[in-house]
């Protein structure tokens, strides 16, 4: 499979978690979110960008569940990835 295959397909599960995250099935979105952070983290390493986004959106979920602690425990995951792996001038 190409990067763009990968790519299509992580992106494709995570919208299906957020629909999960819409429609109040948590547990659902949640094992959605993990499947893809796993799957970006073998196909693209620890510490890829990308898995950050994922963890933005994984604390998102958890705080549309007042699981505030749980929120801010993955906003920070993925601030710190961000702040180790793209420059200081990137856009996000």
């Amino acid at each position: 499979a190409s990067d763009d295959d990968f790519t299509t397909r992580s992106n494709v599960s995570l919208e299906r978690g957020k629909v999960y995250v819409l429609m109040n099935e948590d547990e659902k979105s949640t094992k959605q979110f993990e499947q893809t952070i796993q799957s970006q983290s073998d196909t693209l390493g620890e510490q890829h960008p990308d898995l950050g986004y994922t963890y933005s959106v994984l604390a998102a979920m958890h705080a549309k569940s007042n699981d505030y602690k749980k929120a801010l425990e993955f906003i920070d995951k993925s601030y710190q990835l961000h702040l180790a792996t793209l420059p200081r001038n990137h856009q996000n």
